[in-house]
């Protein structure tokens, strides 16, 4: 119940994701942690047509996806217990994910030790061919909430990802301090 108390509302979660979105002209999502699976709870894409690559924007937010692929993905499984850890690493690579994927366990666990050092992700190529992505926990009390995920078209993806994963961490911080902070509604003041 706390932390459902000090939950900021959408409308200030939302506004990190827009300002993210919009100093980086990428697509910005933000994917919560269930059980040891994530869903996309909130996305920022500006103008973009998801549907223009084929997406529906009803199903970015309509199903689960692996903790095993993607940046956002193994930035949150960086974060879970060795039980939740191993529960994913046996699981098969889902089906229709992007030729970046890594394959590999050793690989994987490997990417996971990076993170945690790092405090990010990039991802190559990994849930969908042509996307590359940035992506950065949302921690609450030293709890695993989520990422925050920074898509960018592979062909627009700089060298040096630097600026753009300075922006993804600040907002990620961003949002994990409003998660922290002590929240109540206007009609509870």
């Amino acid at each position: 119940m706390q932390a459902l108390a000090q939950t900021p509302g959408p409308d200030t979660t939302h506004a990190v994701l827009d300002q993210l979105q919009r100093s980086t002209d990428g697509l910005v999502a933000y994917y919560a942690v269930v059980g040891h699976r994530r869903i996309c709870t909130d996305y920022a894409i500006g103008s973009f047509d998801p549907l223009s690559i084929g997406i529906d924007p009803f199903q970015l937010v309509k199903y689960s996806r692996s903790l095993r692929t993607g940046a956002s993905g193994r930035v949150i499984l960086a974060h879970m217990p060795p039980s939740i850890q191993a529960q994913v690493l046996a699981e098969p690579v889902p089906e229709g994910v992007g030729p970046g994927v890594i394959r590999d366990n050793n690989l994987l666990i490997e990417s996971l030790t990076s993170i945690h050092d790092l405090g990010y992700a990039i991802g190559r190529q990994e849930c969908m061919n042509g996307w590359d992505s940035v992506a950065v926990p949302v921690i609450w009390g030293g709890t695993i909430q989520g990422s925050l995920l920074l898509w960018i078209p592979a062909e627009k993806m700089p060298e040096d990802t630097s600026q753009l994963v300075a922006a993804t961490l600040t907002a990620g911080e961003t949002l994990s301090q409003l998660a922290t902070a002590p929240w109540c509604s206007a009609s509870a003041a």
